[in-house]
């Protein structure tokens, strides 16, 4: 089995739309079998942060600044630029302001 990754925001999960008029957001990703992966959080306009994993198991707690974008999905990536492989990524959960 590969990696997997989960996303979510409080109470809302992968798929799901949070409304907010806070500048940041707390995301929590669980990653399981990712030792030795990057994980990235993206939204609209790109990648918003990027964190090696030494750990096969993680749960991180990411603030997030959420102003401008409508969602942040998160990923598993091993590689460098041009050469990068993506192992497991989420549905994002959806933001609105």
């Amino acid at each position: 089995a590969g990696p997997e990754i989960r996303l979510s925001a409080g109470e809302a999960m992968m798929g799901d739309a949070v409304h907010t008029d806070a500048p940041t957001l707390d995301f929590t990703v669980v990653t399981r079998g990712a030792a030795g992966m990057t994980l990235e959080l993206h939204g609209a306009a790109g990648l918003l942060m990027q964190q090696a994993l030494d750990d096969a198991q993680t749960e991180h707690s990411i603030p997030v600044s959420v102003r401008d974008t409508l969602y942040v999905r998160a990923q598993l990536v091993t590689g460098r630029d041009g050469e990068r492989q993506v192992h497991a990524l989420t549905n994002p959960i959806y933001l609105s302001h």
